[in-house]
């Protein structure tokens, strides 16, 4: 496996210690960057044993992960050395030789059609347009996150200025509730419509308990001789005391929904005329 010095990668440094080494690293065949042109293929097997392959020549070595330091230890028949993971993309696995500045670069064969570097600059070129890429990537974001912050100061401040137009609004209803429902001709036959409804729930009721008194007041004139005069009597105190006092009281509950809901309608129609006036400017 050879390696290259190469300073600049330090800045490009992409491996997470959450990802797994041995995941990226086995069920894959490697290609050994080089600039000799030799063909060199790293084969990582999940019980340990590595095959090597330079030109076609095959030998078997050993292969260890050490999470304590997160290196890859290479063991063949000449020579052991100790490796760490410095950068891993969809292309390429770049492991460092510890205590150097000395990388090799294994490539991964399924993606050697659209990555074939055949030099150390053609390399090079390849980190310094990811960090291109890298760069413009999180300056697009920051762009976003500015302009996503000024966009919230604007609906914040327009909010602000809505509650505050809302508020002028209320109070200027309060000032001229009177003059403004007076004009309102919808209004004002609104409110004659709800008074007829008004009389006209109270007759029925007053109807509806009289049919029914009369009703009682028969029978029980069946079942016992009263005089016409106590049964009239008795009609009228029954009517009086307790019919008339719940058609009043059944007839205000079913209006007076009706009356606070047209009110609030021409309420909040004002208010909200009004500030759309404001909004636009004028």
């Amino acid at each position: 496996m050879k390696t290259f010095f190469f300073d600049t990668l330090n800045r490009y440094k992409r491996f997470s210690e959450k990802l797994d080494a041995k995941t990226i690293l086995c069920n894959k065949s490697w290609w050994i960057f080089n600039d000799s042109g030799e063909k060199e293929i790293y084969i990582f097997q999940e019980d340990g044993s590595l095959i090597i392959s330079f030109n076609g020549k095959v030998t078997h070595a050993t292969w260890q992960y050490i999470p304590a330091n997160k290196s890859l230890v290479i063991s063949t028949s000449k020579e052991s050395y100790m490796l760490h993971p410095a950068f891993v993309d969809e292309n390429i696995f770049a492991l460092q030789q510890d205590g150097t500045n000395k990388f090799a670069f294994m490539i991964d064969e399924s993606q050697k059609s659209n990555f074939v570097p055949k030099s150390l600059r053609e390399l090079t070129h390849y980190f310094e347009e990811k960090e291109v890429k890298r760069i413009q990537e999180e300056e697009r974001q920051q762009q976003l996150y500015i302009e996503a912050t000024r966009q919230r100061k604007i609906e914040q401040k327009e909010n602000q200025r809505i509650e505050l137009l809302k508020g002028i609004a209320e109070e200027s209803w309060e000032r001229n509730k009177d003059k403004i429902l007076i004009n309102d001709k919808g209004y004002i036959r609104s409110q004659k419509y709800s008074k007829d409804t008004f009389y006209g729930t109270l007759v029925c009721g007053i109807a509806a308990i009289i049919g029914v008194c009369s009703i009682l007041i028969l029978w029980w004139g069946k079942l016992y001789t009263v005089p016409t005069w106590g049964y009239v009597l008795g009609f009228c105190a029954f009517t009086g005391l307790i019919g008339f006092p719940i058609s009043i009281i059944l007839s205000s509950i079913i209006c007076k929904g009706y009356f606070a809901s047209d009110y609030d309608k021409k309420k909040n129609q004002y208010i909200n005329d009004y500030i759309e006036k404001k909004l636009r400017g004028n």
